[in-house]
């Protein structure tokens, strides 16, 4: 009889080693998953075309990136004003790298945050994109990017 009762106590142990392992396994796999897929980024860095950091600012703070030939100014709010910074970089480069933030190319000269943006206008003019700030410019909509650019705030 001892030999049954050792049988079965060493079968539960194995089976609930074994289902312990499962749940260990499926839980890290779980979190591996998660971290993979950042919810929403906070910070956003710029690095410059050697590799170097040249701004880091919190994601909510920037409005828009504006093309000037081979620079970018990147335009964000620092204690209450709108600062721009001149940044040695591709507007291509900028579109490339930052593809996984809330920031959508418009026009060939401008990414904006979407997050910013707070009324899309279709007049007669064309189509462009209002901030939430007072002395910000209209960011104009060209027709290359005006499809994907609307798709985006009918789904957003």
């Amino acid at each position: 009889m001892s030999c049954l009762v050792t049988f079965i106590v060493v079968s539960f142990g194995i089976i609930a080693l074994g289902a312990g392992i499962i749940v260990v396994y499926v839980i890290k796999k779980r979190r591996k998953q998660s971290n993979l897929q950042p919810e929403k980024p906070d910070i956003i860095n710029f690095h410059d075309e050697k590799g170097r950091l040249r701004l880091s600012i919190k994601f909510h703070n920037l409005f828009y990136i504006e093309s000037c030939d081979n620079h970018v100014n990147i335009y964000y709010e620092s204690k209450g004003k709108i600062i721009q910074f001149l940044l040695r970089r591709s507007m291509k480069d900028m579109e490339n790298l930052y593809a996984n933030y809330p920031l959508i190319r418009c026009h060939r000269s401008y990414m904006v945050n979407v997050e910013q943006v707070k009324v899309l206008r279709n007049d007669k003019n064309g189509v462009f994109l209002d901030l939430d700030i007072l002395d910000a410019p209209d960011i104009p909509v060209s027709k290359t990017y005006s499809e994907q650019v609307i798709k985006l705030f009918n789904n957003y």
